[in-house]
């Protein structure tokens, strides 16, 4: 009975160690990165990290134009407005808001359908950017775009070529 309770106090003592370090650190919402705290002034700047900023909603030529940069050209030519625009509402709110790896699903008014999924918010000269993965579907047939998108001044994202 007594080495269960002596075991019982060293898990008690474990699980609150744990507990304590874990709350030295914290995630940043919307940006999926950990940043500890510290008292070091040159460790402190370097953790330090930014919210991205929010656009409510993807606009009239992200839509219209820029949302072919992130899909598939011989698909792009296969999709309606509605679709494309579904595309497009899809692929912004999945950069802009989007978990590592969760699928952001859109579906269009004929056969066509989509889902984009995205990677952590990285720096890159000072900008935020995800890489990303945007596949359409039209009547079974797969189209899959990757990259990195990059989001530029005015909010908005922006395919990278490398």
């Amino acid at each position: 009975m007594k080495k269960q309770a002596r075991d019982f106090a060293k898990f008690a003592v474990i699980l609150g160690a744990t507990a304590l370090v874990a709350g030295c650190a914290r995630l940043d919402i919307g940006t999926s990165r950990t940043t500890y705290a510290s008292n070091n002034s040159a460790t402190a700047s370097a953790a330090t990290t930014t919210t991205p900023t929010v656009s409510s909603a993807p606009s009239d030529e992200f839509r219209s134009g820029q949302i072919l940069a992130f899909i598939k050209p011989e698909a792009a030519a296969l999709l309606s407005e509605k679709e494309t625009s579904e595309a497009a509402s899809a692929q912004y709110y999945a950069l802009q808001f989007g978990r590592v790896g969760a699928f952001r699903t859109w579906q269009g008014d004929s056969e066509a359908k989509g889902e984009v999924t995205v990677g952590p918010y990285v720096k890159v000269n000072g900008r935020d950017c995800r890489e990303f993965t945007h596949t359409v579907i039209i009547t079974g047939k797969r189209y899959v775009s990757t990259g990195t998108a990059c989001r530029v001044a005015n909010g908005e994202w922006k395919v990278e070529t490398v």
